[in-house]
């Protein structure tokens, strides 16, 4: 318990198989907890994270350079539609100027 108790209280979670409890563990994701009379209580793994694969890109420096066209759209997208070069004097309201700065 006191292993898991700082990592607990600062996330909220805990990773991994441990809990708070001792001789209690967490059932990890891609498994099962089967039972049978002959062979007790096991853990079975029914999934496995899949081999890597020729169809993406194998190194950090090609990742980034697939991301340099969307960066792009990302900016433009970005870019502020409403002009604020307006300030408006201390303890006024300004909602009533907001569509006067589109005709500016």
């Amino acid at each position: 318990m006191r292993r898991v108790l700082p990592e607990l209280l600062a996330t909220r979670f805990v990773a991994g198989e441990e809990t708070l409890f001792r001789g209690v563990r967490k059932l990890l994701p891609g498994r099962t907890l089967v039972w049978s009379s002959r062979e007790g209580v096991r853990e079975r793994r029914y999934w496995h994270l899949p081999a890597a694969t020729d169809h993406g890109p194998s190194t950090l420096e090609e990742a980034a350079a697939a991301c340099v066209p969307a960066r792009g759209q990302v900016e433009s997208h970005l870019m502020s539609d409403v002009r604020s070069d307006y300030s408006s004097p201390a303890g006024s309201d300004s909602t009533g100027l907001a569509p006067s700065w589109h005709a500016g």
